[in-house]
């Protein structure tokens, strides 16, 4: 009865999609990549628009299934998301599944844009967010694994202050313009060398402090500097920001907090984030929220036109129970349009999404994948700029399965075309993979041809070669360990047209 209901509920959900959503299922194809973990290619129609989509299905109630971020250091180079994936995959450690995350600063200081963490600590501060609605990151957001191992995908709130002469004092924000009777960090990871600011407020200047703010101070952490520099109301030219140092920019009453303060003096800064993120193993900042409690719920004006430009999309979503996760990409391509963030966020609802986030798209998008067979993840998709854009972040799906025995193995004749009487072919053994889809070394030595007699009438074996005599059809079966594969050959006769 329960299974009957099951379906029932599915029916209903997939007809209001296609009515309501205008989502049309048209072609799918799925593999499993390992257990825990499905590919599904499948060109589908939304809002009257062909689409083409790859989804990485990831069940993280398996033990050997995680999620991780992968970045470079330094943050301002970049790579390709298969190098990224190729560079993480080691023995029992295999990245199955990646796609680009973080938008970045193509130009200037060519970081990510946004706060990056691991471990509690910061990885790139990166700005707070957009001021205006219209821009990706208005509201904080980001996706992330908590320490039990569960998929996060929520708002977050940093709390930064700074102490001077032992009074604590809130910082409105970091690294993005600063407002009337606001008091503003800016930090080297903000995308300019200046803060920007007009002459109508108050800097000051702080370096060599006790670690780098932007990329090794943990959540709730404490690091001193000193004053070496102020830039009063009415200078011109706004305030140059350290590279081991930050910039405090205040404004109208803010400016108070500041006013006293004094070359040479010590100051300390502390940045914390709220508690749902605090012991996060990794959060990675990006927007907009596509996706909320199971509803299209965009965080950003969807009038404009970053919101309403039919493009390529990369997203990641998250089932109410943090243990299933979509890693989702859209392809623009030649009859593949792409999607407005809109069509993009229903099309994850009729996934199933419970909490979506928007990553970098447009010729960032990428997927790469780990097919059976191969050790590292290939690209998948087709990006849209006719080749894969380096890219600053990846997150990446990780198998830890154990290697176990082989399970399975591919095996090719040497001449790969159809044999004619005289024609030779060996019989090769390309991969032997294991029961969790693991490469596993292959020993010739373990290698058994076993000739069926079918093959006597068209042939003769010799060693693991067989030799073509006359027309007609057999099999060899090739053994490894425990696992057998039957081989069919095919001889036909040759040719009496004369050329």
């Amino acid at each position: 009865m329960r299974r009957y209901r099951n379906v029932c509920i599915l029916f209903l959900l997939l007809t209001f999609t296609t009515l309501f959503v205008g989502v049309n299922y048209s072609y799918a194809k799925t593999a499993m990549l390992t257990p825990g973990a499905q590919i599904r290619y499948e060109t589908t129609t939304v809002a009257k628009k062909k689409q083409a989509v790859h989804v990485l299905n990831l069940n993280l109630a398996n033990p050997n299934i995680t999620i991780e971020m992968g970045y470079n250091d330094p943050l301002n180079t970049w790579k390709n998301v298969p190098a990224f994936a190729k560079a993480n995959t080691y023995d029992q450690h295999h990245v199955i599944g990646a796609v680009n995350a973080s938008l970045f600063h193509m130009r200037d200081s060519k970081l990510p844009m946004y706060l990056l963490a691991q471990n509690k600590q910061i990885i790139n501060l990166g700005s707070e967010r957009e001021v205006e609605d219209t821009g990706f990151m208005s509201v904080p957001a980001a996706f992330g694994m908590d320490e039990s191992g569960e998929a996060i995908i929520d708002r977050y709130s940093i709390q930064a202050s700074f102490t001077y002469q032992g009074n604590t004092y809130p910082l409105s924000g970091f690294n993005r313009p600063r407002g009337e009777d606001e008091s503003v960090l800016f930090t080297s990871s903000f995308r300019y060398p200046n803060t920007r600011t007009n002459s109508t407020g108050y800097e000051v200047i702080a370096e060599n402090t006790s670690k780098d703010i932007n990329k090794s101070i943990g959540f709730s952490e404490s690091v001193t500097a000193r004053i070496v520099g102020i830039r009063s109301y009415g200078e011109k030219s706004s305030a140059l920001i350290p590279k081991d140092g930050f910039v405090i920019s205040t404004q109208g009453m803010a400016v108070d907090q500041v006013r006293n303060m004094k070359i040479g003096d010590e100051i300390a800064l502390t940045i914390d984030i709220d508690e749902k993120w605090q012991n996060a193993k990794f959060m990675l900042a990006s927007g907009p929220l596509l996706v909320q409690e199971g509803k299209a719920n965009l965080t950003i004006d969807t009038s404009t036109a970053k919101a309403k430009t039919r493009r390529a999309r990369t997203a990641i979503t998250v089932d109410d129970t943090g243990t299933r996760v979509y890693m989702v990409t859209v392809d623009n391509t030649k009859g593949n349009p792409g999607m407005t963030l809109k069509e993009f966020a229903n099309y994850l609802v009729s996934l199933g999404a419970y909490q979506a986030i928007n990553l970098d798209g447009g010729g960032s998008t990428t997927m790469a994948i780990r097919n059976p067979g191969s050790r590292y993840a290939g690209l998948i998709n087709s990006p849209s700029d006719g080749r894969m854009r380096p890219v600053s972040t990846v997150l990446q799906a990780i198998s830890t399965a154990p290697y176990g025995p082989p399970a399975k193995i591919t095996v090719k004749k040497t001449k790969a075309s159809t044999l004619k009487p005289g024609d030779s072919t060996d019989f090769v053994v390309t991969s032997v993979l294991d029961s969790y889809n693991n490469l596993l070394p292959i020993y010739k030595t373990g290698v058994k041809i076993v000739p069926d007699p079918s093959i006597n009438q068209i042939g003769k074996m010799s060693g693991n070669k067989f030799i073509a005599t006359q027309p007609g059809t057999g099999f060899v079966t090739v053994n490894y360990a425990s696992v057998s594969v039957k081989v069919p050959v095919t001889v036909e006769a040759k040719s009496t047209k004369k050329k």
